[in-house]
């Protein structure tokens, strides 16, 4: 006990318990602030990260989407029906057209909203209204659809003027993709 008595070691145990004490709050307290930045650095990154994703993905699909619009117009310029042309050679030549593209199904699309298809399955449109005024009003226009299994499939459609089975003229030529194509 001795020891203790001594000012000076009693001096140097307090200043060394002050100094030990004041180390772990400083140590703590820049423990705690170091993880609260490091989460919003985190959260920063990671927000910028997924809007960056987001965007690239937009574009992607925009992209895509586009290319296939203008493969389907490009099949309707090419493939223009003639006076006296054999029905079934133009429907041929237009699946072969399609196929060709990657397309699975391919249809002539009445002005009243129903399909004849010339390949794949039946397909029924989960939003007619819209893209039927679109293709009556001569626009192209994307939309989603069901094939005969309940499988989504993506529609494009653009305005033509092909005979239906009926003697009757499309609204447009519609071909579709698996959703699972995007």
């Amino acid at each position: 006990m001795k020891v203790f008595k001594n000012k000076t070691t009693r001096f140097l145990t307090t200043s060394l318990v002050a100094v030990l004490l004041l180390c772990i709050c400083v140590f703590s307290f820049l423990a705690l602030h170091m993880n609260q930045e490091s989460t919003q650095t985190i959260n920063q990154v990671g927000n910028l990260y997924m809007s960056n994703m987001s965007q690239q993905i937009s574009m992607h699909f925009e992209t895509t989407i586009s290319l296939r619009l203008d493969q389907l117009e490009a099949i309707v310029l090419t493939t223009s029906p003639e006076e006296g042309q054999d029905r079934s050679a133009l429907n041929d030549y237009l699946i072969y057209q399609t196929e060709a593209r990657g397309f699975d199904y391919l249809g002539l699309y009445s002005s009243n909203g129903t399909f004849e298809m010339l390949s794949g399955d039946q397909l029924e449109v989960t939003d007619p209204e819209p893209f039927l005024e679109s293709l009556n009003a001569g626009q192209k226009k994307v939309a989603i659809g069901t094939n005969s299994q309940g499988d989504k499939v993506i529609l494009l459609g653009i305005s033509a003027t092909y005979l239906m089975a009926d003697g009757q003229p499309c609204t447009a030529l519609v071909a579709g993709l698996p959703a699972s194509y995007i």
